[in-house]
């Protein structure tokens, strides 16, 4: 089921952080692979979601976008001028993306199991979705109404597990309608589910097998977000990424007590010539535990930009995430790709590092459409992607950044 973050992070360059810890509870779950006790996961993600913004009522529920006499959600009657908006049975009923079946609530309704409501003609008072409104329902012959509450017997369903919810129930054909006392009422909010991430899963084994498994993230939700690799490929100019990264490191020193490991933050750069097809950057400002780290890392220049599209990669069985040797991305360097500096000593080049390009979620599919500022076909508006480094055969490091072009170019 979903889990809630742990805790909130300081933003990266605009990018909003979460850390997720889970510890296996191998009494109250089961695992696909086995379950092992003293196993501890541990997620750290930035992501760009947009805050949300208030909606009405009229507006989630009753909206035409193309203006065809029918809502967009056609099991909503459409909130039109001067009537109330409503939401019909079959909108109450519906598992969507709104998850509907929790966004019942009245003090009326059923607490445990059945509950019959020969009242519901004259209205029942409570809220969908936030709006304060009237349930209503009329009896039908064999199909009396009712409300049941249930909970969720599943991990992978919506509601989750052992989540309670209402369901209503009966009135023959024409069953519950919900009408809001106002259809410009505020319904709840909803972040956009367009977005790209980046950052990095840790699982840790405690007690006498001690080890950890440490690994970089970098995707996207959702395909309205455009990959932009495509776009890459088809341009010209030079292009400035900045953001930020975040990963973990570990050092190894000969004298007990003096080795390290830890979680780290830095400022991310990239630097493309779109009409070269290649991709460069560095990153800085390292920050571990409250302590500056006097580190950078620099992503040696990637070559040959490629059209391709990690959404339906993803899609098409290959996994999300990023490939071993950087195929499936838009760019990448794999071999000897990265150089740590650590003190002022730089390292061998070693490592690799591979990345794709994003467009914003309101870029046109016109790809021959052109920014009025640019002149052109504006660039990618991000990019994220990861990163393998190494110094000295003694220092480790891996982690993944998330960056967005700067203004004007």
């Amino acid at each position: 089921g979903l889990i809630s973050p742990t805790s909130e992070l300081p933003a990266l360059a605009g990018w909003k952080g979460r850390e997720y810890i889970v510890e296996h509870d191998c009494e109250k779950a089961t695992y696909s692979t086995g379950c092992m006790e003293g196993i501890t996961d541990h997620l750290v993600i930035y992501t760009n979601q947009a805050d949300a913004e208030p909606v009405t009522f009229a507006e989630r529920y009753g909206a035409d976008s193309d203006d065809n006499g029918t809502p967009d959600n056609a099991w909503y009657t459409p909130a039109t001028q001067g009537q109330k908006a409503q939401i019909t049975t079959a909108g109450l009923d519906k598992d969507t993306g709104l998850n509907n079946w929790l966004l019942i609530v009245s003090t009326e309704f059923s607490t445990a199991g059945i509950k019959l409501h020969p009242e519901s003609m004259d209205g029942i008072r409570g809220t969908f979705d936030g709006a304060a409104g009237v349930y209503t329902c009329t009896d039908s012959d064999g199909d009396p109404c009712r409300s049941e509450r249930t909970v969720g017997t599943s991990e992978n369903s919506t509601p989750e597990s052992g989540t309670p919810y209402v369901r209503l129930r009966g009135g023959g054909t024409d069953g519950w309608t919900f009408t809001a006392d106002s259809a410009d009422a505020i319904v709840t909010p909803m972040a956009p589910s367009e977005m790209v991430y980046y950052g990095w899963w840790a699982r840790e084994m405690s007690g006498d097998d001690v080890w950890s498994d440490v690994r970089p993230l970098s995707e996207i939700r959702q395909h309205g977000v455009s990959h932009g690799n495509a776009v890459a490929k088809s341009i010209n100019g030079h292009a400035t990424y900045t953001g930020g990264a975040a990963g973990k490191y570990a050092i190894y020193h000969p004298v007990a007590g003096r080795s390290s490991a830890g979680a780290w933050t830095a400022d991310a750069m990239l630097k493309a010539d779109f009409s070269e097809n290649t991709i460069s950057g560095e990153l800085t400002n390292f920050m571990s535990d409250g302590q500056s780290m006097d580190w950078t890392v620099e992503l040696l220049e990637a070559e040959g930009f490629a059209s391709v599209d990690p959404v339906n990669r993803a899609r098409g069985g290959q996994g999300s995430g990023f490939m071993a040797d950087g195929s499936g991305h838009g760019f990448s360097n794999a071999e000897n790709g990265t150089v740590w500096t650590m003190g002022g000593m730089a390292g061998e080049k070693a490592g690799s590092w591979y990345g794709d390009f994003w467009m914003a979620n309101d870029h046109p599919d016109d790809q021959s459409a052109v920014d009025s500022n640019l002149g052109r076909q504006p660039a990618p508006a991000s990019a994220t992607g990861v990163f393998w480094a190494e110094h000295d055969n003694t220092a480790r490091m891996t982690g993944a950044f998330g960056v967005t072009r700067d203004e004007g170019n």
